[in-house]
């Protein structure tokens, strides 16, 4: 007590003296301005990049490549919007710096104040995904180009069948259109798998020509997957 009361009377003697200077009050009220405006700009980033990855996770087949296994992993890794997640956890940290800036912060367990900042976040992106507000950006423009979804590469594809007869399979890719799909004694199909219309797929194999060879054959499921609208056979010259 005696030791705080010797800082304060020095501080106030540097004051008299002129050996310090009190800011002017319009130096704290800009300055708690600028970190309240930083703090929603940084809960803004990372709840719409949060809505972001969790509009792509559950319209594109990212996740179904994960429940697959081992065969799966590559594919799920090169289609999960990695770069969403980075903006979003950057954002995230700069916001809890900010937030240590409040008094408050210094009041409360901070590590309990963190959950509660990122867990809000999160909630609140997956609440706007839910809201319907990225589908008008999946046609607006440049934004199309950020929310391009993945449905085949050079060694899978996944789509839907439309028809099928002997070894032969017409699937429909929302990427490719109606392909042609040729399963033989070789590939792998699990044992529970009906091949039949409407029924979602996703193959991996290897291209010949227009048509796509299967090595092995999957049937996870995702609700949003699109639909075919009579799409005519696309052939492969333009990839």
């Amino acid at each position: 007590m005696e030791n705080d009361n010797n800082l304060q009377q020095s501080i106030l003697e540097k004051i008299e003296h002129g050996k310090i200077k009190m800011k002017p009050r319009y130096f704290f009220v800009i300055g708690s301005a600028l970190i309240a405006s930083g703090l929603l700009l940084f809960v803004v980033l990372s709840a719409f990049f949060v809505n972001h990855i969790s509009y792509l996770s559950r319209t594109s087949p990212t996740l179904s490549f994960a429940g697959i296994g081992p065969r799966g992993i590559p594919a799920f890794l090169s289609t999960f919007p990695w770069v969403s997640l980075i903006i979003a956890s950057l954002s995230i940290v700069g916001g809890i710096f900010l937030l240590k800036k409040y008094d408050f912060s210094y009041k409360t367990n901070f590590v309990k104040l963190i959950v509660i900042f990122v867990i809000s976040i999160i909630v609140m992106g997956i609440i706007v995904d839910k809201s319907g507000i990225n589908e008008p950006f999946t046609h607006m423009g440049p934004m199309r180009g950020f929310y391009q979804q993945q449905f085949d590469s050079d060694d899978w594809v996944v789509g839907v069948i439309t028809s099928h007869a002997g070894n032969l399979l017409s699937l429909y890719s929302p990427t490719l259109g109606t392909i042609k799909v040729q399963i033989s004694n070789n590939t792998h199909i699990p044992p529970h798998l009906i091949i039949r219309n409407e029924e979602q797929l996703t193959i991996f194999g290897s291209w010949d020509n227009d048509i796509f060879v299967a090595e092995d054959i999957y049937a996870p499921r995702f609700p949003n997957f699109p639909r075919p609208s009579g799409a005519p056979v696309s052939p492969r010259n333009f990839r």
